[in-house]
């Protein structure tokens, strides 16, 4: 990996891009978004008819963070996958989550089939 580097505009960037900013992923058309590896490090914009964001097992890494956040005008389901455990960090249990409107939350992976989730608006 490229080493982080400061430009003549006293930005810092590295091969990802800047590091004072965090890439927006707007997902807005379709029903339901399943996470890729490129969104480490990015913010899932869902709003418009999607409802569903989900979190599949083998495809994260230990240290990688996704936050969603709830653009929409009604929930939006946060799902895991076949295999994966999407543990809440408020009382350690595992499984599905709810976003209301506005709400946000971030996934930290610890592996490729287990995240804790922490965030905002969120059941």
């Amino acid at each position: 990996a490229a080493a982080a580097k400061i430009l003549a505009d006293g930005t810092i960037h590295d091969s990802m891009g800047s590091l004072r900013n965090i890439p927006l992923n707007d997902q807005s058309s379709n029903a339901s978004y399943t996470l890729t590896i490129s969104d480490a490090g990015k913010l899932v914009h869902a709003s418009g008819t999607t409802s569903t964001v989900v979190v599949p097992n083998g495809v994260f890494g230990s240290g990688n963070v996704v936050t969603i956040l709830n653009g929409g005008t009604g929930n939006v389901a946060v799902n895991q996958g076949s295999g994966f455990s999407l543990r809440n960090t408020a009382d350690g249990s595992s499984g599905n989550r709810t976003l209301a409107q506005f709400g946000m939350a971030t996934i930290y992976f610890t592996g490729s089939n287990v995240g804790y989730i922490s965030g905002s608006n969120m059941t």
